[in-house]
Protein backbone atom coordinates (compact mmCIF):
# COMPACT_ATOMS: atom_id res chain seq x y z
CA UNK A 1 0.00 0.00 0.00
CA UNK A 2 1.13 3.65 -0.64
CA UNK A 3 0.19 6.32 1.34
CA UNK A 4 0.35 10.04 1.15
CA UNK A 5 -2.28 11.17 3.86
CA UNK A 6 -2.97 14.81 5.29
CA UNK A 7 -2.81 14.26 9.32
CA UNK A 8 -6.70 14.86 9.35
CA UNK A 9 -7.18 11.32 7.86
CA UNK A 10 -4.52 9.32 9.48
CA UNK A 11 -7.29 6.96 11.21
CA UNK A 12 -8.30 6.20 7.15
CA UNK A 13 -4.99 4.52 7.13
CA UNK A 14 -4.83 2.62 9.71
CA UNK A 15 -8.80 1.37 9.03
CA UNK A 16 -7.81 0.61 6.00
CA UNK A 17 -4.93 -1.86 7.43
CA UNK A 18 -7.33 -3.18 10.19
CA UNK A 19 -10.18 -4.25 7.47
CA UNK A 20 -7.80 -5.68 5.01
CA UNK A 21 -6.40 -8.09 8.44
CA UNK A 22 -10.32 -8.79 9.15
CA UNK A 23 -10.70 -10.13 5.84
CA UNK A 24 -7.81 -12.12 5.67
CA UNK A 25 -5.51 -10.26 3.40
CA UNK A 26 -2.25 -9.48 4.03
CA UNK A 27 -0.70 -5.98 3.65
CA UNK A 28 3.57 -7.18 3.22
CA UNK A 29 4.34 -3.27 3.22
CA UNK A 30 2.83 -0.11 3.33
CA UNK A 31 4.45 3.08 2.20
CA UNK A 32 4.16 6.23 3.64
CA UNK A 33 5.23 9.53 2.16
CA UNK A 34 5.76 12.01 4.22
CA UNK A 35 4.56 15.46 3.18
CA UNK A 36 7.31 18.37 2.29
CA UNK A 37 5.75 20.97 4.60
CA UNK A 38 5.95 18.54 7.26
CA UNK A 39 9.77 18.40 7.29
CA UNK A 40 11.00 21.01 9.43
CA UNK A 41 9.17 23.56 11.89
CA UNK A 42 11.26 26.36 9.89
CA UNK A 43 9.33 25.26 6.54
CA UNK A 44 6.76 24.73 8.52
CA UNK A 45 5.49 28.52 9.89
CA UNK A 46 6.78 29.90 6.57
CA UNK A 47 3.95 27.34 4.48
CA UNK A 48 1.55 27.86 6.64
CA UNK A 49 1.23 31.77 6.40
CA UNK A 50 2.45 32.31 9.66
CA UNK A 51 -0.06 30.07 11.86
CA UNK A 52 3.00 28.16 13.08
CA UNK A 53 4.10 24.43 12.50
CA UNK A 54 1.72 21.33 12.46
CA UNK A 55 2.39 18.62 14.53
CA UNK A 56 3.55 15.20 13.47
CA UNK A 57 1.64 12.93 12.29
CA UNK A 58 0.17 10.39 14.51
CA UNK A 59 0.68 6.82 12.77
CA UNK A 60 0.64 3.60 14.28
CA UNK A 61 3.33 2.25 12.57
CA UNK A 62 4.88 -1.37 12.52
CA UNK A 63 7.89 -1.39 11.53
CA UNK A 64 8.31 -4.75 10.10
CA UNK A 65 6.00 -3.22 7.41
CA UNK A 66 5.73 0.18 7.03
CA UNK A 67 8.51 2.18 5.42
CA UNK A 68 9.28 5.90 4.34
CA UNK A 69 8.97 6.17 0.98
CA UNK A 70 12.08 8.65 0.71
CA UNK A 71 13.78 5.81 2.41
CA UNK A 72 12.94 3.67 -0.35
CA UNK A 73 14.16 5.70 -3.09
CA UNK A 74 17.68 5.89 -2.14
CA UNK A 75 19.13 3.50 -3.83
CA UNK A 76 16.31 3.28 -6.73
CA UNK A 77 17.65 3.39 -9.80
CA UNK A 78 17.05 6.20 -12.37
CA UNK A 79 15.92 4.05 -14.89
CA UNK A 80 13.15 2.32 -15.68
CA UNK A 81 12.56 -0.47 -18.37
CA UNK A 82 8.83 0.09 -20.23
CA UNK A 83 6.87 -3.29 -19.23
CA UNK A 84 4.08 -4.21 -22.02
CA UNK A 85 0.57 -4.41 -20.35
CA UNK A 86 -2.55 -6.27 -21.26
CA UNK A 87 -5.43 -3.25 -21.39
CA UNK A 88 -6.98 -5.15 -18.80
CA UNK A 89 -4.28 -5.48 -16.50
CA UNK A 90 -5.37 -3.80 -12.83
CA UNK A 91 -3.16 -0.28 -12.96
CA UNK A 92 -5.22 1.16 -9.18
CA UNK A 93 -7.67 0.82 -7.28
CA UNK A 94 -9.74 4.13 -6.06
CA UNK A 95 -11.72 3.38 -3.14
CA UNK A 96 -14.25 5.94 -1.97
CA UNK A 97 -17.20 5.80 1.02
CA UNK A 98 -19.83 7.87 -0.90
CA UNK A 99 -22.78 8.99 0.05
CA UNK A 100 -23.69 5.77 1.84
CA UNK A 101 -20.99 5.95 4.20
CA UNK A 102 -19.67 2.16 3.35
CA UNK A 103 -16.27 2.00 1.10
CA UNK A 104 -16.66 0.65 -2.57
CA UNK A 105 -14.03 0.26 -4.72
CA UNK A 106 -13.40 0.56 -8.09
CA UNK A 107 -10.71 -1.26 -10.02
CA UNK A 108 -9.18 1.03 -13.14
CA UNK A 109 -7.62 -0.60 -15.59
CA UNK A 110 -4.52 0.31 -17.59
CA UNK A 111 -6.09 0.78 -21.18
CA UNK A 112 -9.21 1.94 -19.10
CA UNK A 113 -7.11 4.77 -17.92
CA UNK A 114 -4.82 5.30 -20.59
CA UNK A 115 -8.10 5.79 -23.03
CA UNK A 116 -9.61 8.77 -20.63
CA UNK A 117 -6.46 10.40 -20.74
CA UNK A 118 -5.22 10.38 -24.61
CA UNK A 119 -9.29 11.14 -24.85
CA UNK A 120 -8.95 14.16 -22.28
CA UNK A 121 -5.75 15.73 -24.10
CA UNK A 122 -7.02 15.05 -28.11
CA UNK A 123 -10.88 17.40 -26.51
CA UNK A 124 -8.94 19.43 -24.06
CA UNK A 125 -6.25 20.77 -26.26
CA UNK A 126 -8.05 20.19 -29.69
CA UNK A 127 -4.69 18.36 -30.65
Amino acid sequence: LLFSIPESQISLRHSSLEKSKKMGHTVDTCVVVSHYSRLSSSMNQNATNGTGPHEEPKIPWDDDRDVWWTDEMEDASTTCPPVWMDSEDPLFMLYTSGSTGKPKGVLHTTGGYLLYAATTFKYVFDY
